[in-house]
């Protein structure tokens, strides 16, 4: 069912958006008007939509770059790790 409707005014011939829940006009057009704010509303949902990907990249890229940090960080404690043992190991044996 769709959240709002338009409906045309017999009195003013004016086009009234009508929340169907709430049965209140939400917007109203004048008579060529209707074609442009739907175009305005189409636009800046778009530019919402691309927005929101942009930031869903930026923090995927953002969570990645962390992974690869801490990644890079264990190795080299591992590495010393590696290296400290060594050294225990040959300072044992002699």
């Amino acid at each position: 069912m769709p959240k709002s409707i338009v409906i045309k005014c017999p009195c003013c011939r004016m086009l009234l958006d009508v929340d169907v829940a709430s049965r209140k006009v939400i917007r109203h057009f004048k008579k060529g008007d209707h074609g442009k704010v739907d175009a305005a509303i189409f636009d800046q949902g778009l530019k919402k939509v691309t927005d929101r990907e942009e930031k869903a990249d930026d923090r995927f890229s953002a969570a990645l770059s962390s992974v690869e940090e801490r990644a890079d960080s264990l190795e080299a404690k591992m590495e010393e790790a590696r290296r400290k043992a060594l050294e225990e190991k040959e300072g044992d044996s002699m």
